[in-house]
């Protein structure tokens, strides 16, 4: 291997290299890009469902019949239906973890 063969191969991975690091640095610049739009459209998503749920709280007050996001488990269950389907105090709620 003489001079000039060493230096077209260390030409040819330099470009490889290079190309493959821009490619990489694309990839990696369009990833946080999605992540940042995607905590936008979280943020105004749970925006959005903050002002439904003050607005129906405000209907509520003002005597509307919509139901709060902060009821109690007791009042999910009308005194109509029967207590085997009531929850007792300390019973386990309906939302898993």
């Amino acid at each position: 291997m003489n001079a000039q063969d060493a230096t077209t191969t260390a030409g040819a991975l330099a470009t490889t290299a290079g190309a493959m690091l821009i490619a990489f640095g694309l990839r990696a610049l369009g990833a946080i890009a999605v992540w940042f739009v995607g905590r936008w459209l979280i943020g105004l998503v749970v925006r959005l469902l903050g002002r439904a749920r003050c607005s129906t709280s405000t209907t509520r007050a003002a005597g509307g019949s919509t139901r709060t996001s902060r009821s109690t488990s007791a009042d999910r269950f009308s005194a109509s239906e029967p207590a085997f389907n009531r929850p007792t105090r300390g019973a386990p709620t309906h939302r898993r973890h």
